[in-house]
């Protein structure tokens, strides 16, 4: 709701006074991915920007900031590095196929640097996102007119009975990481087949598709092995998702830098995380990033990164929303991240 607020009052204003009141040193927009079509495995959870409103972005991103490769980020942020404009850190999350199909062309016929952040269990397809999952299945309900064996089945996994339709959806979204069996018995129940879907669509990147991508100078991070909500996880297993995701990356693709992208979100994560990976003169990471918009940290090795599909609107609207919270944060001293350096 307050950001809701904070995105209309934000609109008042013209872009580049927002913008020097800020004076942003960097700012890291992120996608998904791009397509004329939302994929049925994405079209129930954010919206998705055509070929042509991704191009407009880019050229309103390009007219206001100097496109950088994630090497540059530390030295941007330390200030050992400076450029005329502001510096542009674009990245995609999940390492879906439009990348390949659609994103890379657009980006290497205007010559601008890009991170792909990937899973590794979901490269060659060899899984999915639980959220997509509960994507697929949504998009099968429309049409399934029998609700009786899902309800059935909602009833054994909630213990709940007499579950209305309006209840459906939220049950099915109130499913996390660690209910794939539950998962699996409403797609059962509903005729989905994730399997079948995986192999015939083929939604993720194969590894020589990321090879090729790397072999055109465009730099592969890590995003987890199963892209999990970290706040879920123990300490051991935040390592152990970070650790093997990102050793996967530096075994697999040539010559890239340590880099990883929390998944959802690096809001919860323990703060020992950062002290273990990259607090130190010998970081075991070169650049973290999360996705809580424009919110400088004390440290140049975490960039926070700001989300451009919660809504389809343009860049420029987009910017400004991020810039004016970050102005309305700034008068209650929230305006910088301690990235939850005293937690356990």
């Amino acid at each position: 709701m307050i950001r809701g607020l904070s995105h209309s009052i934000a609109q008042l204003f013209p872009y580049k006074v927002l913008h020097g009141m800020v004076r942003p040193r960097i700012v890291a927009p992120f996608y998904h991915t791009v397509s004329n079509l939302a994929p049925l495995h994405i079209a129930s959870l954010y919206p998705v920007y055509t070929p042509e409103q991704f191009e407009r972005h880019l050229e309103f991103l390009l007219k206001h900031f100097e496109p950088i490769v994630s090497t540059d980020v530390p030295l941007i942020l330390s200030g050992k590095k400076k450029s005329k404009k502001p510096a542009l850190f674009l990245s995609f999350d999940d390492g879906f196929k439009e990348i390949v199909t659609i994103v890379e062309p657009i980006l290497s016929k205007r010559g601008i640097p890009a991170t792909f952040f990937v899973s590794p269990n979901f490269v060659d397809n060899r899984d999915m996102l639980f959220r997509c999952k509960l994507s697929l299945i949504e998009s099968r309900l429309s049409d399934f007119k029998d609700k009786s064996l899902l309800t059935e089945v909602l009833g054994n996994i909630t213990g709940k009975r007499n579950i209305g339709a309006n209840q459906i959806k939220n049950i099915i979204y109130g499913l996390g990481h660690n209910d794939s069996d539950s998962i699996d018995s409403i797609a059962n129940a509903v005729g989905v087949n994730f399997t079948e879907y995986l192999k015939t669509e083929q939604p993720y990147l194969t590894l020589n598709q990321i090879l090729t991508l790397s072999s055109k100078g465009y730099t592969i991070g890590a995003h987890s092995l199963t892209h999990p909500l970290f706040a879920e996880l123990t300490f051991e297993q935040q390592i152990s998702e970070v650790q093997q995701s990102v050793d996967w990356v530096q075994q697999n693709i040539p010559n890239q830098p340590k880099l990883f992208a929390f998944p959802f979100t690096s809001h919860g994560v323990d703060g020992r995380i950062f002290k273990h990976f990259i607090d130190s003169n010998e970081p075991k990471i070169d650049l973290m990033v999360g996705t809580s918009g424009y919110k400088p940290t004390h440290t140049n090795r975490f960039l926070h990164r700001i989300p451009m599909e919660i809504s389809l609107v343009s860049a420029k609207s987009r910017l400004k929303s991020e810039l004016f919270y970050y102005l309305a944060k700034a008068l209650v001293g929230k305006h910088n991240d301690k990235l939850g350096y005293g937690t356990h």
